[in-house]
């Protein structure tokens, strides 16, 4: 695991790198780098740390235009897992976030008390206040967890509210070494925001077996050739992510089902067992209801009654509990499973389904859907009562999608 660790002073990343080799023992310790702002050149420890500095003159005007060129230099060299930003109230430290983000790097901030309640309300209106208004509070939102060195810091972070996500020593076990801690907790940030790591054929082989899973018993050739050679090529690294987003989904059991008919052989992955943080947003596991409303109105109970085809009327429903929880960002693949298995056994006339649905103003979004579950769950042109639309709302769906997936 490579970790590269923003502190702004050299002083104090000499401090760290000084207390860092003395732990022999330390796990990864060959993969840690450290950045500092304010160098004359760069140091190193054994060959086992170095520090890279950012920048050498002292003329802030010209510092600032190229901080951000230094910066992605130093994050491309080393490539980390993760990016640890120590300290804050720095606008610099708030843009070493941003750019580490913007490209996918995961950021984890350690503010070493600086956001305590003592230390906010110190010159609150002449400088905290503006600070927290202009990037010190989307800052700490940014980031995927943080680190409290104490128990009262972390009480007060959760107080705070800014960050859900926080982690303590105390979290990880009292016999651990501080470094065997913060590997402990770098592990549990990465399988959290696991997502953003997956790759397109991990993504491809996720949605391969969830169709094998959720077909007809009677069905043979589920997958086609290159399909059936991405499974049998997964790696360990990519059946965790899988099985993680499976289970983040609530779809488990059809994805074993799938791997059973595709008669794979899988890693033995305990998802229950992984430490991670709590999602941002609670997602549902509850099918999607055919009959009711996840949020009941006079105008829904209308528009269903005059429904006479009832198989039409329970596709609408869908449709609408659909719309309800991409609001909510409550929407998970078991739902869209559930509804791709309400179509694929719909045998009502198209026409007359369209102009229903056309009435009721879900035409296009049932549309937008079609094409969602085409992508995702290969559901085949021949089963869906509305043509598929690919369009530009149709990619705002696909991003609200996404954004769930990375809560």
């Amino acid at each position: 695991m490579k970790v590269l660790h923003y502190i702004p002073l050299l002083d104090s990343a000499k401090a760290y790198l000084e207390d860092l080799s003395s732990q022999t023992d330390a796990p990864n310790s060959a993969n840690t780098y450290i950045v500092t702002l304010w160098a004359d050149r760069s140091y190193s420890s054994s060959g086992r740390f170095i520090i890279y500095q950012m920048l050498k003159k002292t003329h802030r005007f010209v510092n600032l235009l190229h901080l951000q060129n230094r910066f992605l230099q130093i994050l491309y060299a080393t490539m980390p897992d993760i990016v640890h930003i120590h300290g804050c109230w720095s606008y610099v430290t708030a843009k070493i976030c941003l750019w580490a983000k913007k490209r996918h790097f995961k950021v984890v901030i350690s503010p070493h008390g600086q956001l305590e309640k003592k230390v906010i309300e110190d010159h609150f209106w002449s400088k905290h206040f503006p600070q927290i208004i202009l990037f010190q509070k989307r800052t700490i939102k940014r980031a995927d967890a943080l680190w409290a060195a104490t128990e009262q810091e972390a009480k007060g972070l959760r107080r705070l509210g800014w960050n859900k996500r926080i982690s303590q020593p105390a979290d990880m076990g009292e016999e651990m070494t501080p470094q065997a801690a913060y590997t402990v907790f770098y592990q549990k940030t990465i399988d959290t925001a696991y997502y953003g790591d997956m790759h397109e054929h991990e993504k491809e082989a996720y949605c391969a077996l969830l169709h094998a899973g959720l077909a007809d018993e009677d069905e043979t050739h589920l997958l086609d050739g290159p399909s059936i050679l991405n499974l049998r090529s997964l790696t360990v690294a990519s059946w965790r992510r899988i099985f993680l987003l499976a289970h983040d989904q609530h779809v488990s059991p059809i994805l074993h089902d799938g791997i059973t008919r595709m008669q794979l052989s899988t890693p033995r992955i305990d998802v229950n067992n992984i430490l991670r943080f709590p999602q941002n947003t609670e997602t549902t596991e509850a099918p999607l209801s055919a009959t009711t409303f996840i949020h009941d109105s006079k105008r829904n109970r209308k528009r269903a009654s005059q429904m006479t085809d009832e198989q039409v009327r329970g596709l609408w429903c869908m449709l609408v509990n659909i719309r309800q929880l991409l609001k909510d960002k409550r929407l998970t693949t078991r739902q869209l499973a559930d509804y791709y298995t309400y179509v694929r056994h719909f045998d009502s006339d198209e026409n007359a389904t369209a102009q229903t649905l056309k009435s009721a103003g879900y035409l296009q979004f049932a549309a937008r859907i079609h094409q969602i579950l085409h992508e995702s769950l290969y559901l085949e042109y021949g089963f869906m009562p509305v043509s598929p639309v690919d369009d530009r709302k149709t990619e705002n769906i696909r991003q609200r999608i996404r954004q769930i997936y990375h809560l």
